[in-house]
């Protein structure tokens, strides 16, 4: 007699194997059981009930079926159910090697589907079916099919701590090992060898997801005494911002409900980060060669450049944010006779994304934010301004200006000299649409900023 749960006194789920035979004529291979188990597992997953947090009670919402509703279900196929009057299901249990009858069912008409009745206690039987042709008298039996009636146990969890924070609650800033410890009751450990009457499958759950759906499964490192507790670890780089809910099923269908004690919240200490910085540039101009053929160069020295970026979503494979851009150069030629002189100025809005590196300090749990890599993009004005030639004797030419639409794109890195100061060092490219001077100009620079 299998040891009862304390929620569930002698109750038992049965896993039996779906027949696919000719009129019950099929071999009782491993590999056949092995399938048969599968299926019964995926339709059990059906049936079972979802218990989640709901903010909101819908009295009117159909009531979900509960996993005790799927227990001890036996199922097979008939090629021929017109011709079936009804099926004589005959049960024995295997004991010291041998069988013994335990019970013996039958359908009140041709189906194929029948629950025990009453249920049958934790251990390895075996079935057969006689099929009663429509003067009810038996014309085939099945061969015997193997199966395995599980215990039931209504798993509950109590506690969930990180080894390294001792906290629900872990920082993506923070060194963690993803180790946690699990604390409740009926924590089995998995069946691994395919051969316990008694296990718990563990997984983590997202907020929002149902049970049924799955979730992230950890490895096992061991299991506690009395079933009070397991450890279980997961990849932290599995683990985006949320909230999470670890999810205890047993192998009756029974799962922990979603809820407080078993919640699990993964978070950045800084909900956002603004970066300011500001520093110098140099813009090359490519392609087009207005500015060689009347201000004598494509390379502008005298040029600086500032950036703003806001980063509010953080997620474990980036941070995704906006920004603004702008540069300023000032532009000037002497050719003798003459001299040109102009100032080109640009201001861009950005789509940004950043990929933090982050290096653990030696000795603490602490991460330090090392480096960023930083890809961003946009559109935007490049203004044109005051371009005048200037001749002896006083002699100016009226002073060109022109607004025109711009596109920009770049790269930069960024290193963090301390947690809020950083050296960035990056190119952007930008085109602007100017009527008859379609120029694409580099932009390499190199900023010093501050993280607020």
């Amino acid at each position: 007699m299998a040891r009862k749960s304390r929620k569930f006194s002698a109750a038992v789920i049965l896993l039996a194997f779906s027949l696919g035979f000719s009129v019950f004529a099929q071999a009782g291979s491993d590999a056949q059981e092995a399938s048969s188990k599968q299926d019964v597992k995926q339709e059990s997953k059906k049936d079972s009930s979802k218990k989640k947090k709901s903010k909101k009670k819908d009295d009117d919402s159909p009531k979900k079926a509960r996993p005790e509703d799927s227990w001890q279900m036996l199922s097979w196929v008939e090629d021929d159910p017109d011709a079936v009057l009804k099926y004589e299901v005959v049960i024995e249990e295997e004991v010291g090697g041998g069988y013994r009858p335990a019970v013996t069912l039958q359908t009140e008409d041709n189906t194929t589907r029948m629950q025990i009745t009453p249920l049958l206690e934790p251990g390895y039987y075996r079935f057969k079916v006689i099929t009663y042709d429509l003067i009810s008298r038996p014309a085939k039996v099945s061969e015997w099919k193997r199966f395995r009636v599980y215990a039931a146990h209504q798993p509950e969890i109590r506690d969930v701590s990180s080894r390294v924070s001792h906290s629900s609650t872990i920082y993506l800033e923070e060194y963690n090992d993803g180790v946690f410890t699990i604390e409740g009751h009926e924590l089995f450990m998995p069946d691994k060898n395919n051969t316990s009457l008694e296990f718990t499958d563990y997984y983590l759950v997202p907020e929002g997801k149902d049970v049924e759906d799955g979730g992230i499964v950890p490895e096992i490192l061991e299991g506690g005494k009395k079933n009070r507790s397991v450890t279980l670890k997961f990849d932290i780089k599995d683990l985006d911002t949320g909230d999470y809910h670890v999810v205890a099923k047993d192998a009756s269908g029974l799962y922990t409900e979603l809820g407080s004690k078993n919640e699990l919240s993964v978070r950045y200490k800084k909900p956002f980060d603004l970066d300011v910085s500001a520093g110098y540039t140099c813009p090359i101009v490519l392609v087009d060669n207005t500015f060689k053929e009347f201000m004598g160069s494509q390379v502008w020295p005298i040029s600086a450049v500032a950036k703003v970026t806001f980063m509010p979503f953080k997620h474990n494979w980036g941070y995704l944010g906006i920004g603004v851009t702008g540069s300023y150069t000032r532009m000037f030629y002497d050719e003798g006779n003459y001299t040109v002189d102009g100032n080109m100025i640009t201001a861009h809005g950005l789509l940004v994304y950043q990929f933090p590196i982050r290096f653990r300090v030696k000795g603490t749990n602490q991460r330090r934010h090392a480096f960023t890599v930083e890809l961003h993009g946009g559109a935007g004005i490049a203004y044109f301004m005051d371009y005048q030639y200037h001749f002896p004797h006083g002699i100016d030419t009226p002073k060109l200006n022109s607004t025109d639409i711009s596109a920009i794109a770049g790269l930069s890195f960024q290193t963090y000299v301390t947690s809020r100061i950083y050296v960035e060092a990056g190119i952007d490219g930008f085109m602007a649409f100017v009527p008859d001077m379609k120029g694409i100009y580099l932009l390499p620079q190199v900023s010093a900023g501050f993280q607020f």
